[in-house]
This record gives C-alpha cells, sequence and structure tokens, in this order.
C-alpha cells in the first residue's frame, strides 16, 4: 500500500475528518505507542501502519486490506 492509498482508506472508510484525527491523535500501542501519522514518519509501511489502525478499531476484515477493487 501506497501513502496515497493509506490516506485513501482513512477517508473513505473512516471519513475524512474523524479519519485524519484518529492518524493524527490515536496512539497504536501495537506500534509502540506512537500515532499512525508518526507511524510513518518514522518509516514503518503504510500498509502495515493501516492494519494495525484496523485491527485497534476493530474494524471489519475486509478493511484491513484497503479499498475494494471498483466493481468493472
Amino acid at each position: 500500500m501506497e501513502l496515497r492509498e493509506f490516506f485513501a482508506c482513512v477517508d473513505q472508510i473512516l471519513g475524512m475528518g474523524y479519519g485524519r484525527t484518529l492518524v493524527n491523535d490515536h496512539t497504536l500501542v501495537s506500534l509502540g505507542g506512537v500515532t499512525a501519522q508518526q507511524a510513518i514518519d518514522r518509516g514503518d509501511r503504510p500498509g502495515d501502519v493501516w492494519r494495525e489502525l484496523c485491527t485497534d478499531l476493530d474494524l471489519p476484515e475486509q478493511f484491513h486490506w484497503g479499498l475494494p477493487e471498483p466493481k468493472k
């Protein structure tokens, strides 16, 4: 997952305002007690951070791997 995909998931699954607040303020114990933004800034892969955020927020498994592919 690229960074742009991470933020697309945040915006579309969590909502732009709420999701961005979580990225900046919600501490992820599984990543050492940092926020998602801090984890990305230190070099963690966006996909790993997204999955940890999903797990921590108890989101359905279907969201853990990003946005669904658009139907053709």
